[in-house]
C-alpha cells in the first residue's frame, strides 16, 4: 500500500485564459464543482483511504481560484471527516490572487503551490491569451512573488514551446533574478512536430542556465533539468491511491484523461466500477518495448505514465518523444 493517498479535485472547468498549449482546453466550459458534489467526493475519500495514509488534495481546473469558495469548503471540511494528516496543493495562473487569498493559501497550502508563469512579459503574453479582463502582467508577477516571500515554497511552472526555445535561458534568468528559486520547466508534450535541432537548442539553453547559476554562485535554485541527481519514478497507483475527481463527481485514473468517457471508473456518489478497474489495471501493466533497454527509463515519464502516452500519442505503449529527449538532455548535462 502506498503511504500517500492522492486526490486531484477539479473544482472548475472555467478559465480566464486560453493558453496556446493548454491540454485541458477541450473540456473547458462554465461548469463548477458544487458544494453537494464536493461533499460526495469527501465522503468517497473518507470511505476509501487507509487510516495510515497521508491525504494529499490537489485542486485543478480550469483556473481553480475561480471557484475559491468551494476550495475553502473542502479545506475546512475534510479535517473533520478523516483522521489522516492532510496536505493541500494547487496550480494557479495567479490572475485572481488577492491579499485575502494569498493569506489563505499561505496558511493552509503546505504541499504544493505552483504559479503558471512562462517567463518575461513578452513570453507570457504570447503564450497566454486572456478571454476576460485580467490584471496586467506586473501585477500577476508581484502577487506570485508576494506568495513566494510569505511561504518560501512557491514553484514557478514554466511551459515552453517550439516558438520560444531560443528564449529559454533569458526567461529562466529573468525568473531567477525576480526571486523564484523553485522552477519547473515543461515542454509542450502534445506537439509531435518538434525537430531535432530544437532539442539541441534546448540543451544549449539549459547548459547556459547551469553555467549562469554556478558562475554567479546563486544558492537555492531548484531546477531538476540541470541538476546532477535523478529521481526514480514510483509505479503508477491510479485507482489504488490516486484518483481524479471531475466537477460532476466522475472519477478518472489520471489527469491526462479527465473528460474522456472511456476512462470513467466510477462516481463519487456511487463508487467504483469493478469492470472498469480491471481494465485500468490491465492497461497499467502495458509493456513499453521501446523503453525496455533504455538506462534512463526509471526516470522518464514516458516509461511510466501510459496515460500520458495515450493522451499525447494515441497509444499506451508509444513513448512521448518530447519526454524522452528531455531526460536525455538532463543526462547530458549531469
Amino acid at each position: 500500500m502506498c503511504d500517500k493517498y492522492f486526490a486531484n479535485i477539479w473544482v472548475t472547468h472555467r478559465c480566464n485564459y486560453r493558453c496556446r498549449y493548454c491540454y485541458v482546453k477541450p473540456i473547458l466550459s462554465n461548469c463548477d464543482l458544487s458544494i453537494e458534489t464536493a461533499q460526495e467526493i469527501l465522503n468517497f475519500i473518507a470511505q476509501t483511504i487507509d487510516p495510515k495514509q497521508e491525504l494529499i488534495i490537489n485542486f485543478h481546473g480550469g483556473e481553480p481560484t475561480l471557484n475559491f469558495s468551494v476550495i475553502k469548503y473542502i479545506v475546512e471540511t475534510v479535517p473533520s471527516m478523516v483522521g489522516n494528516k492532510v496536505l493541500f496543493g494547487m496550480t494557479t495562473n495567479g490572475s485572481m490572487l488577492t491579499e485575502e487569498s494569498i493569506e489563505y493559501l499561505s496558511k493552509h497550502f503546505k504541499y504544493n503551490l505552483s504559479i503558471s508563469i512562462d517567463g518575461d512579459e513578452h513570453t507570457q503574453t504570447f503564450n497566454r491569451i486572456p478571454i476576460t479582463k485580467v490584471p496586467k502582467y506586473n501585477v500577476i508577477l508581484e502577487n506570485a512573488l508576494l506568495l513566494q516571500r510569505k511561504t518560501g515554497r512557491v514553484r514557478a511552472r514554466m511551459t515552453f514551446d517550439r516558438e520560444n526555445v531560443a528564449d529559454l535561458f533569458s526567461n529562466l534568468k529573468f525568473m531567477i533574478e525576480s526571486g523564484f528559486r523553485s522552477i519547473v520547466i515543461s515542454p509542450n508534450i502534445y506537439r509531435s512536430d518538434w525537430k531535432e535541432e530544437e532539442f539541441a537548442e534546448v540543451s544549449e539553453q539549459l547548459k547556459r542556465v547551469k553555467q549562469y547559476v554556478q558562475t554567479n554562485n546563486i544558492e537555492g535554485v531548484s531546477l531538476y533539468d540541470i541538476e546532477n541527481t535523478f529521481s526514480e519514478l514510483s509505479k503508477c497507483t491510479a485507482c489504488e491511491s490516486y484518483f481524479n475527481f471531475d466537477v460532476d463527481g466522475l472519477i478518472y485514473p489520471c489527469s491526462f484523461v479527465v473528460g474522456q468517457q472511456d476512462f470513467v471508473v466510477g462516481n463519487a456518489a456511487s463508487g467504483l466500477l469493478t469492470e472498469k478497474l480491471a481494465y485500468i489495471n490491465k492497461v497499467k501493466n502495458t509493456t513499453i518495448h521501446e523503453c525496455a533497454d533504455c538506462a534512463l527509463s526509471p526516470y522518464c515519464l514516458s516509461a511510466r505514465c501510459i496515460f500520458a502516452n495515450y493522451a499525447t500519442t494515441g497509444y499506451f505503449d508509444k513513448p512521448n518523444l518530447v519526454q524522452c529527449n528531455m531526460i536525455n538532455i538532463k543526462n547530458s548535462l549531469a
